[in-house]
């Protein structure tokens, strides 16, 4: 493992990564960690509760800390609190054993007692939407049929887009590592539609497409 000079024996980096106001937003900060934390030692640390979303600190053995003072400030604080912070991406971190974790990776680990293979998708786009019903593990293939559009989009359709050049609306689609060509158009109804169509045949997330 690979620690660098940021980091601090595991109470004092925890007890400093949890003071942080709840859900205020923050930088993110990456650390050099080797593997996720048992996921026995999460159900020691955290409840979950999949209706809302929301991870709980719980009460904590005292072996979790160095000295007995450190052990006593962290339950006056954060015992029984909501756990966690906005990162400036819009997910949710907690931090544990030196480390920033992501909640809805916590949350999919005490559910089903596995990490996800892949990426946690929030279905319905919100980032710290946390509720079981909300989460759901693909590759990063399928995490991409989910997205957003850009914030430049004109047409209010992902993959569609006025070409000035030949005075007409173009739609394509991303598929299998390349772009298809999906044709041209006179009316936007009718890209949309091209579109629309391609994202059903290549299995796209309803979702994909919405607003940021």
């Amino acid at each position: 493992i690979r620690i660098s000079r940021l980091d601090r024996p595991v109470e004092s980096r925890e007890h400093r990564l949890c003071c942080r106001a709840p859900l205020s937003v923050k930088p993110t900060v990456r650390f050099v960690m080797a593997n996720d934390p048992d996921i026995d030692f999460l159900h020691q640390c955290f409840s979950y509760n999949p209706k809302t979303g929301i991870i709980t600190w719980k009460p904590r053995p005292r072996i979790h800390f160095s000295t007995e003072r450190v052990f006593n400030t962290w339950h006056s604080r954060f015992c029984g609190k909501e756990a966690g912070c906005l990162n400036i991406n819009g997910y949710l971190e907690i931090g544990i054993q030196g480390r920033l974790m992501k909640a809805h990776r916590i949350a999919w680990a005490l559910s089903y007692r596995a990490y996800p293979e892949g990426f946690i998708d929030h279905i319905n786009g919100v980032r710290n939407d946390n509720r079981l019903i909300n989460l759901r593990d693909v590759d990063r293939v399928g995490n991409g049929r989910n997205s957003a559009r850009h914030k430049n989009n004109i047409s209010g359709v992902c993959g569609v887009h006025w070409r000035l050049r030949d005075n007409r609306w173009v739609a394509s689609i991303n598929h299998a590592g390349g772009q298809i060509h999906l044709g041209y158009y006179e009316s936007l109804i009718d890209a949309v539609a091209a579109r629309k169509s391609a994202e059903f045949k290549y299995g796209y997330h309803e979702n994909h497409g919405r607003a940021q």
